[in-house]
């Protein structure tokens, strides 16, 4: 049984946590602290919100999560992400290239928001989209989703 009011950054009492369905986490012990690893022995995740610095590294196993959040203010790896190819929603910020998040075709719900994007022709292949968020993005060139399934603006 987790405690109710867990105060440490290390998530090594998540050890034994192996049936997690859902998880938060509030600022994770910093990338270097190897605790972070046990993240990737939680097989049934199917939702993980996480608000601090975290390495998706140790995420990219977990095919059964359908929802991921991450708010971090470091530099976020989407190739790592691309792997959860059951991802419903996906918010995420601190990343540039979303060209890895083209594999996430189960997708119907996009928060980019506050992201430095440039380029947007992964959205193409995100036929299944139904919500998509980008303000702030620093998107220069949105011709591409002309071409888009979701923008289908009337």
């Amino acid at each position: 049984r987790l405690p109710d009011a867990y105060t440490s950054y290390d998530l090594s009492y998540l050890k034994n946590c192996k049936k997690l369905r859902h998880l938060n986490i509030l600022k994770p012990a910093p990338r270097e602290n190897t605790n972070q690893s046990i993240l990737s022995q939680l097989s049934e995740l199917e939702c993980l919100h996480v608000s601090g610095d975290i390495s998706t590294a140790y995420i990219s196993n977990l095919t059964k999560l359908t929802s991921l959040s991450i708010y971090s203010r470091k530099h976020i790896e989407t190739k790592h992400i691309a792997k959860l190819v059951n991802l419903r929603t996906l918010i995420i910020g601190h990343i540039e290239d979303i060209k890895p998040l083209a594999s996430l075709t189960e997708l119907t719900y996009l928060d980019l928001r506050g992201n430095r994007i440039k380029d947007l022709s992964a959205l193409v292949k995100l036929v299944k989209l139904k919500y998509l968020f980008l303000e702030y993005s620093g998107v220069a060139n949105w011709q591409i989703l002309d071409n888009c399934a979701i923008c289908n603006f009337k």
